[in-house]
C-alpha cells in the first residue's frame, strides 16, 4: 500500500497546508520510517540552521524522529514531544486497514522560548550564544494543547480510511 493510493499528492499538500496554517509548524508527509515524501511550510531560522549542519541534524532532529517513529509504529497513535533543542514536534500515523503507511509530522515551534537549549545549540552549531538567541527570537511560541487538538482532528480524519 502506497500513501498516494489513499490521497493524491495534491490532496496531501492540502492537508499539510491546513496543518501548517493552523499550527505554524513546518509539516511533512513521511514514509513509515520517517523519510520525507512531501513538505510544507517554512522552517524557522533556528531549525534551518540545525538542518544546514548534518552532524547537528543527526543529534538534534534524528534522535527524536527515530523515537517518535518507533512510538507511532508501536501505538498507532499521534505522538507529541520536544526535540533535543526544546522545540515541539508531532507525528500522526496514516493507517490503511491497520497498517502504518505514512506519517504526517510537524516541528519547529516552541511551547516556551525558555525551553530552547541555547547552550547545547551553541555547542552543536558552533555559534555564539548571542547568535543562537537571535535565532530563538524568530521562533514562534505556540500551545502544545492547540497542536494536540489539531493533530487529533487530523488523526481522526486519517483513521477513517
Amino acid at each position: 500500500m502506497n500513501v498516494f493510493d489513499i490521497k493524491t499528492e495534491e490532496e496531501w499538500c492540502g492537508l499539510l497546508d491546513g496543518f501548517h496554517d493552523q499550527t505554524g509548524l513546518a509539516v511533512s508527509l513521511t514514509d513509515p520510517n520517517g523519510k520525507i515524501l512531501l513538505t510544507c511550510g517554512v522552517r524557522n531560522p533556528l531549525c534551518q540552521a540545525i538542518r544546514d549542519k548534518p552532524e547537528t541534524l543527526t543529534y538534534v532532529c534524528s534522535q527524536t524522529n527515530m523515537a517518535m517513529t518507533a512510538e507511532v509504529k508501536a501505538t498507532r497513535h499521534a505522538v507529541l514531544e520536544s526535540c533535543e533543542a526544546g522545540l515541539v514536534r508531532v507525528a500522526i500515523p496514516v493507517l490503511k486497514d491497520g497498517e502504518l503507511v505514512a506519517q504526517v509530522t510537524g516541528c519547529g515551534i516552541a511551547a516556551s522560548k525558555d525551553e530552547i537549549d541555547v547552550f547545547m545549540l551553541s555547542r552543536q552549531l558552533g555559534l555564539e550564544e548571542t547568535e543562537i538567541n537571535e535565532l530563538v527570537e524568530k521562533v514562534v511560541v505556540g500551545s502544545e494543547e492547540d497542536i494536540e487538538k489539531v493533530a487529533e482532528k487530523i488523526e481522526d480524519r486519517l483513521s477513517s480510511h
